[in-house]
């Protein structure tokens, strides 16, 4: 079953528009994973705030507090901007604000950094010390935030190392700050790598939602093929190609649901049988295109006089049979007497000339317990003894 899976998700083909859709995907991710960080973010530094609020100076902590708090608020307008045009907004749009987004949290990884290198912090060993293990925890936690768009994890993590990085660079070699600094370089190494594992992971999981999405479509869209085409099957094996009205076969299976339906609850039903007269001869004279429209026409005329209930099938040829539904002698002879007036009242056609064309009709009533073929034989029975009284008659 695994490999049937597989087999079938490897013969999908993603299109721009797939990929397009997979890009979205991460960035709802992102979004939504990043709008939630944003929001709680001020827990974090409040209490690194708290923290330092007897070593580092107060303005230098209200700046740097105050930063941060700008920041995150630019954050959290940029991508609610972002999110109500993330289906609008083409490719290259959306680019540019990951672009801008990307840019901006540089800064914002800087501001978070920032917090090891404010004044006084660095008299304080034990103090710095746990900044710098809050300062690695909000590194790690951006894998899980930011990990659905790689370089905007990697702006922050290189924003967040940067204060170290210019610290290492400006102090005395073997100085403290040189090693953080060395330090910052193996955690952002790290953070980068794994970053990168999670992106893939986040990525996969988006294509494999988007690839079974389309399979789904696909699988729809060959279902309702194969339904019409099942469909069109069954109208070829039930409908006569030509008149589209039953076939023999269609008819006779209805009779027999009709039989067996009769033991449980008799319904009384005729059989009627026509033949076009000299049909034979239209066809010799005018051909059998003209045939056939002759043989249309004589379905939809006789049709418009049937009740929805009552059948019409092609029995052969330019011969028919109506089962005429809920019927007893008197009203089966006078609705056939009235089908046979009708088809001969007007022309059938009018190319190349107007053509009447009458038929000869048989019934008979479809007595309790006969068969359905016993029926039938009495009212091709009847048909003959029209055509032999001189056709463009009704017998029984």
């Amino acid at each position: 079953m695994r490999e049937a899976k597989s087999h079938a998700a490897s013969e999908i083909v993603l299109d721009e528009r797939d990929r397009d859709a997979i890009e979205i995907g991460l960035l709802q991710v992102l979004i939504k994973r990043q709008r939630f960080s944003s929001s709680t973010a001020f827990l974090g530094f409040g209490f690194l705030a708290w923290l330092m609020s007897k070593t580092v100076p107060a303005p230098c902590l209200a700046g740097w507090v105050g930063g941060l708090a700008l920041l995150e608020l630019l954050n959290l307008s940029l991508l609610g901007r972002l999110q109500k045009g993330l289906d609008a907004l083409a490719r290259p749009q959306r680019w540019r604000w990951l672009r801008g987004l990307t840019v901006l949290f540089f800064f914002y990884g800087a501001a978070w950094g920032s917090a090891t290198a404010l004044p006084g912090l660095w008299l304080d060993a034990q103090l710095l010390q746990v900044i710098l293990v809050g300062s690695v925890a909000v590194a790690m936690f951006s894998i899980h935030n930011l990990s659905a768009h790689w370089p905007m994890l990697s702006s922050f993590c290189m924003g967040m190392a940067a204060p170290l990085w210019v610290m290492g660079v400006l102090s005395a070699p073997g100085a403290p700050q040189s090693l953080w600094a060395l330090g910052a370089t193996v955690l952002t190494a790290m953070i980068l790598l794994y970053g990168f594992s999670s992106y893939t992971v986040h990525r996969h999981d988006v294509e494999g939602s988007v690839m079974t999405r389309k399979l789904a479509q696909r699988l729809k869209q060959s279902n309702q093929e194969l339904t019409e085409a099942l469909q069109h099957v069954q109208q070829l094996a039930t409908l006569d190609p030509l008149t589209h009205c039953l076939n023999r076969r269609a008819l006779l299976d209805a009779l027999q649901q009709e039989e067996r339906r009769r033991s449980r609850c008799p319904v009384a039903l005729g059989i009627v049988m026509l033949d076009l007269d000299h049909f034979k001869l239209i066809n010799d004279t005018h051909g059998h295109a003209v045939g056939d429209a002759v043989l249309v026409a004589t379905v939809a005329r006789v049709k418009a006089r049937l009740r929805e209930t009552d059948l019409l099938a092609r029995w052969g040829g330019e011969e028919f049979v109506c089962v005429l539904m809920q019927v007893h002698e008197e009203s089966l002879m006078a609705k056939t007497q009235d089908l046979c007036t009708h088809l001969a009242s007007a022309p059938l056609v009018h190319q190349p000339e107007g053509l009447t064309v009458t038929a000869s009709w048989g019934v008979a009533l479809w007595g309790e317990g006969e068969s359905v073929q016993s029926c039938i034989d009495r009212a091709d029975a009847a048909l003959y003894r029209a055509k032999r009284a001189g056709r463009n008659r009704v017998s029984r």
